[in-house]
């Protein structure tokens, strides 16, 4: 009898065990490197878009959306589950500069400086220095510096990165003081990283049409850009 109410016991402390390790925790990564595990017990959207997470000690912390990287669940036992979907925090920051460093072997370097206009989309004007790239010179002997605007979709990718595309639109002035206007497509790979630095991977092809000799001409070019969110 005393063996049979000891194997009972057991079984009952085996079953006890395996559902603590089932339930599940809320894991949220913020943007400033803290980690915060409890359950989320509310979405809220007033007076700022955030959620409400509730410890393992009862304490309610309200955590804007902005401030959180993304958000996990793993099991009481530590086991990831993955990412919560909708649950990653705002899909790109408000703000963001770029440098396109490649554009020294092409058509030019650009500076681009991104505003955020909806959840996952930026305008993003720019400058670009024909001057300092190599292909102006090669091609056709009268680079240009120019002006533009680009506008671009951002989405979920692996991790914290993100994909994006969209279209851009220029004008520029060349070496003769012809104006050259310039439009097409931009997408590629945004590969993010702490404290809000990333590398743009992906290209821009287009094109753009000479005003002055009535001239239009088909252009591709490699994008390698560094810059930072904030």
């Amino acid at each position: 009898m005393k063996r049979l109410v000891a194997i009972l016991l057991m079984l009952a402390g085996a079953a006890g065990l395996l559902a603590a390790a089932e339930q599940t925790v809320d894991v949220v990564y913020l943007k400033d490197g803290s980690v915060l595990r409890g359950t989320i017990v509310e979405r809220q959207t007033y007076p700022v878009e955030g959620i409400l997470l509730r410890t393992g000690d009862g304490l309610d912390i309200p955590i804007p959306m902005d401030k959180i990287k993304r958000i996990t669940q793993e099991t009481a036992g530590g086991e990831g589950m993955g990412e919560l979907p909708g649950m990653g925090g705002a899909l790109i920051d408000p703000y963001a500069f770029e440098v396109n460093l490649l554009g020294f072997l092409q058509f030019g370097p650009f500076a681009r400086f991104h505003f955020r206009a909806g959840d996952g989309l930026t305008v993003a004007p720019h400058v670009r220095v024909g001057y300092a790239g190599l292909l102006p010179w090669v091609l056709f002997d009268n680079p240009d510096i120019g002006v533009g605007v680009s506008v671009l979709g951002f989405f979920p990718a692996a991790g914290n990165n993100r994909i994006y595309a969209g279209g851009f639109a220029e004008v520029s002035l060349n070496l003769e003081q012809n104006l050259i206007i310039t439009g097409g497509g931009n997408a590629g790979y945004r590969f993010r990283f702490p404290g809000g630095r990333y590398w743009n991977v992906g290209g821009f092809a287009g094109i753009f049409y000479d005003t002055w000799y009535e001239l239009t001409y088909f252009f591709a070019m490699v994008e390698l850009a560094w810059g930072k969110e904030f």
